[in-house]
């Protein structure tokens, strides 16, 4: 199944995405990808880098944010 990844932070009370960031982990993530031969969409989740963490609570199923938390 098709996921949605948003890269996030949290500026002025909402969070929003910022475009180059948001490429940098996109990058980021596939390098955490193939380091950690990720196949299951779960594992996922586990991304930390560039200080982004992932957000069950306003994730779904079919779409994963992760907060960027400095």
């Amino acid at each position: 199944s098709l996921i949605t990844v948003e890269f996030c932070e949290l500026r002025e009370g909402k969070l929003k995405q910022k475009a180059t960031l948001a490429k940098m982990a996109r990058g980021e993530m596939v390098r955490f990808m193939a380091e950690n031969r990720i196949e299951q969409s779960e594992e996922i989740r586990k991304f930390d880098r560039l200080g982004y963490r992932f957000r069950e609570d306003l994730s779904g199923e079919t779409e994963y944010v992760f907060e960027r938390v400095e």
